[in-house]
């Protein structure tokens, strides 16, 4: 299973590059 912390930084990383790429277009 992945640590709740690791699985935070993730989907922090996720979100952040989704942010980014919704913004770009």
């Amino acid at each position: 299973m992945v640590d709740q912390k690791t699985f935070c930084t993730i989907a922090m990383k996720y979100c952040t590059q989704q942010s980014r790429e919704s913004r770009v277009v």
